[in-house]
C-alpha cells in the first residue's frame, strides 16, 4: 500500500530542527537530528532543547534513553503501531458492489438559496449539482493550502519559542496577511537561527499565498507623464509636492552597493536619500519647503494613507532638469527606491493673483 506522505510510514526520514536554546543544534531526516540531539546530551549541552517537526512547526518529544539503536527501535515501532491504529479506523473499501450505477462518494444535503441562485445554477451546462461541485473544487484550489500549512507551521514555532521576544505579535500578524517585507523587519532583531527558521517555514506562504498587489505603485515618471511635464512650459517657480508611503523594511535588491551593514526601514533610508540629495537640490536652486508626518485623508478616501509629505521648490523647470539628471545625485537615488513602497509626485505652479 502506498502513501502520499512517506514520512507517514517511514517517520525517521521527517524533515525535523532542533535547537540548543536559540541556536541551531541539528536539521534534516529525524533520525540524524535524534542522533545530534543524543550526542549533545551526553556531551551535558547547558542550554534546553528542543525538537520541531518542519511539516507542522510543532515540538515533539522522544524518548532518548538507551543506545542509538535503542532510540531508533522506539521510534519504528511508534510508527508501526500508528499505522495499525489508523487502518483499524478507516472504513473498508473491500465490500461486494452490485450491480447498476456506480458510488461515486456524492452525498445528498439541503441547499438553500435565494430563487435568483437556483435560476442561475439551473441554467448552467449540467444543471445545479455539477454547477456547484465545479465551483467548490475551484474553490478549493484557489484556497492554496501550502501556503495555509506553512503559516501555520511558522505560528507553531514562533508561538514555542519566540514568543518572549520584541516584535511577536507583530510579525504574527504580519504572517497570517502574507506580508514578507513587515514580517521580516519585525523578527529582524531575534537570534539569527530563529529567524532563519521562521522564514524557511513560512516561504511557501510567501510564494502561494501572497495577495496579487491590489493597486499599481508609482515610484518613478513615465515617458508620457514627462513629456505632459515639459509640455506644461511652466515660466518661473515650480513646487513638487511628494507623498511618500515607505516598505516596513527598506529593499536594496535593486542597489546592493547602497546597503547599509544593518536592515533599516524604509523611513530610515528614505532619510540617507534626503541627506544625500539635499546639496545637490539646493546647489541647483532649490531646497525643501515642508517635510513632515502624514497620514489618512480628512477629505479622501479612507483606505489610502501616505507616511509623509514634501513639498519642494525650483527656481524653474530647467534647474529641476539639471538637479535631476546630475551623476552624483544619481548615484544615491537607489535609497529613495529602497525607501518607496508607492509615491506620487505633482508638480504644482503658484496663481499669478497670489504671487
Amino acid at each position: 500500500m502506498s502513501s502520499d506522505h512517506p514520512t507517514e510510514t517511514n517517520p525517521l526520514v521527517a524533515p525535523s530542527t532542533a535547537f540548543a536554546g536559540p541556536h541551531l543544534l541539528a536539521a534534516g531526516p529525524l533520525a540524524d537530528v535524534l542522533l545530534a540531539v543524543k550526542a549533545a546530551l551526553d556531551r551535558g549541552e547547558p542550554e534546553p532543547i528542543f525538537i520541531f517537526e518542519d511539516a507542522t512547526g510543532r515540538a515533539r518529544d522522544f524518548d532518548l534513553r538507551g543506545s542509538t539503536a535503542d532510540i531508533l527501535f522506539r521510534l519504528t515501532q511508534q510508527a508501526k503501531n500508528a499505522t495499525v491504529a489508523k487502518r483499524r479506523r478507516e472504513p473498508s473499501t473491500d465490500e461486494p458492489r452490485g450491480p447498476g450505477r456506480p458510488k461515486l462518494g456524492v452525498i445528498g444535503r439541503e441547499v438553500t438559496l435565494l430563487p435568483r441562485h437556483w435560476d442561475w445554477l439551473n441554467g448552467r451546462p449540467g444543471g445545479a449539482s455539477v454547477t456547484l461541485r465545479r465551483l467548490v473544487e475551484e474553490a478549493r484550489r484557489n484556497t492554496r493550502p501550502q501556503a495555509k500549512q506553512a503559516q501555520e507551521a511558522a505560528y507553531h514555532f514562533m508561538s514555542a519559542s519566540c514568543g518572549d521576544l520584541p516584535g511577536f505579535e507583530e510579525a504574527i500578524r504580519a504572517l497570517f496577511a502574507s506580508d514578507q517585507i513587515t514580517f521580516a523587519a519585525h523578527i529582524a532583531n531575534w537570534p539569527n537561527d530563529f529567524q532563519d527558521y521562521a522564514q524557511r517555514l513560512a516561504a511557501p506562504a510567501w510564494r502561494d499565498g501572497a495577495p496579487a498587489a491590489s493597486q499599481t505603485s508609482y515610484l518613478q515618471p513615465s515617458q508620457e507623464s514627462g513629456r505632459a511635464f515639459l509640455a506644461r512650459d511652466i515660466a518661473g517657480d515650480v513646487v513638487m509636492l511628494n507623498l511618500l508611503r515607505f516598505r516596513p523594511l527598506a529593499d536594496y535588491s535593486a542597489h546592493p552597493e547602497l546597503e547599509p551593514p544593518k536592515p533599516i526601514s524604509g523611513a530610515e533610508a528614505y532619510d540617507l536619500y534626503v541627506a544625500h540629495t539635499l546639496p545637490f537640490l539646493r546647489e541647483s536652486g532649490g531646497d525643501i519647503l515642508f517635510y513632515g508626518e502624514a497620514g489618512q485623508f480628512l477629505i479622501g478616501p479612507t483606505e489610502e494613507r501616505w507616511d509623509r509629505a514634501m513639498l519642494v521648490r525650483q527656481t524653474c523647470v530647467d534647474a529641476f532638469m539639471r538637479f535631476s539628471t546630475h551623476a552624483l545625485y544619481l548615484a544615491g537615488l537607489g535609497h529613495r527606491t529602497a525607501a518607496l513602497e508607492d509615491s506620487r509626485l505633482l508638480p504644482i505652479t503658484e496663481l499669478p493673483h497670489c504671487a
